[in-house]
């Protein structure tokens, strides 16, 4: 591993003899990544890494997850958020839209449009986050990034029509780039649920769910002892497993031996949990992360809401999911196959590493053209499989 919590930026070999400096694209997180948007965001950095390019983690050390630097993995680069950061006008730092923190402590270099200034790309999944992190659409329409990364079409058209942003006023570029999804196969070779389901006395109906203070805390711990008081009959026939302060390959396999995964919130839908446990072979049911249609979130690939906070208005849904698992007859099992079927196919055209919209290396290429390619070509350079040297800068 090369650069650990250094400021070291890396010099490679230019045209003619000279020499250029590669940017840097600091993926900025607040806890060890486990789920969602920061496993994203990692995939990110370690494909720009691959093509050459310098991409490093920005960790900001926080006391509440332990600063567990041992739940980073250790094939990209990190530099800590403190002080001693030196950033330079070709370095970038991508950040998540609810991390309110670095927004505020940050904003002096996006208030104003100067070349000399670091530049700041917003990946964009969980759309309602945004709206925490600013005073309002006037102060967020008077900022200045270099580049938007939107996690579906859903959310770009969310941010324009409902929530008044000006994107092409606000980023020089704004791309659309679905987050990629690839199970290991040592997790699909463990049953799935339709191999449980079908056997001639099924075991119990396995009910899965992400537990954070972020996502619906509330809505979803009081899940089980609504179900279970409004259906005393099923406690036999059901457990909860809630999937806390997990690695990500034991999330994945808590998710391949789910036989319904409950998509609780904004935070834990529309990315990478509920599709994941899509291609794990769950019956999802939850909330679609938008509060408008997904064409890919959609009745045949699972049981959705539109709104958030449903999940307990809807107990007899999941109650119908459990009946639908044990139910035996061919129609009954055609309907569950086919719902688990579609739910993976759906993950295998839009999601997977080789679908055309999770390519993100263009899109990253764009957003430094426009911003410090435009500038800085002659000095600097977007990547190099050259090795360099490295110098503080």
């Amino acid at each position: 591993m090369y650069n650990y919590y250094t400021n070291d930026v890396e010099i490679v070999p230019g045209e003619n003899g000279g020499s250029k400096v590669k940017s840097r694209f600091f993926f900025f997180m607040a806890s060890p990544p486990v789920t969602g948007g920061d496993l994203v965001l990692v995939e990110h950095a370690k494909k720009l890494i691959a093509a050459g390019v310098d991409a490093r983690i920005l960790f900001l050390p926080n006391e509440s997850f332990g600063n567990l630097h041992s739940d980073f993995p250790p094939d990209v680069p990190i530099n800590l958020l403190n002080a001693d950061l030196v950033l330079t006008p070709a370095d970038f730092v991508v950040v998540g839209e609810s991390q309110g923190p670095l927004y505020r402590d940050m904003r002096h270099w996006m208030d104003r449009d100067l070349p000399k200034l670091p530049k700041f790309i917003v990946f964009n999944q969980a759309v309602h986050w945004t709206a925490n992190s600013f005073v309002n659409r006037q102060e967020f329409n008077s900022l200045h990034f270099a580049g938007l990364l939107c996690a579906s079409p859903f959310v770009k058209k969310y941010l324009e029509e409902v929530m008044g942003f000006e994107l092409n006023k606000v980023f020089k570029a704004v791309h659309i780039v679905c987050p990629a999804t690839e199970i290991p196969a040592s997790i699909l070779a463990l049953p799935g649920s339709l191999e449980r389901s079908q056997q001639e006395q099924p075991p119990k109906c396995r009910i899965s769910f992400i537990h954070s203070l972020r996502k619906r805390a509330d809505e979803i711990h009081t899940l089980k002892l609504l179900f279970l008081s409004k259906y005393p009959e099923y406690a036999n026939k059901v457990e909860f497993d809630i999937i806390k302060k997990k690695t990500h390959e034991q999330t994945l396999g808590i998710m391949r031996q789910s036989d319904i995964f409950i998509a609780s919130g904004y935070m834990d839908s529309h990315n990478l949990p509920a599709v994941e446990a899509m291609a794990c072979g769950c019956h999802v049911l939850g909330y679609t992360g938008l509060s408008m249609k997904a064409d890919y979130f959609n009745s045949q690939n699972g049981w959705w809401f539109e709104s958030e906070g449903q999940m307990q208005k809807n107990l007899m849904l999941l109650k119908q999911a459990v009946d639908l698992y044990y139910d035996q007859r061919p129609n009954s099992r055609a309907l569950r196959q086919s719902i688990i079927a579609h739910a993976q196919q759906t993950v295998a055209k839009l999601f997977s590493p080789t679908s055309d919209n999770t390519q993100i290396i263009d899109a990253y290429l764009d957003i430094w053209q426009k911003t410090v390619g435009l500038h800085f070509q002659e000095s600097t350079v977007f990547a190099s499989k050259e090795r360099g040297t490295f110098k503080n800068p």
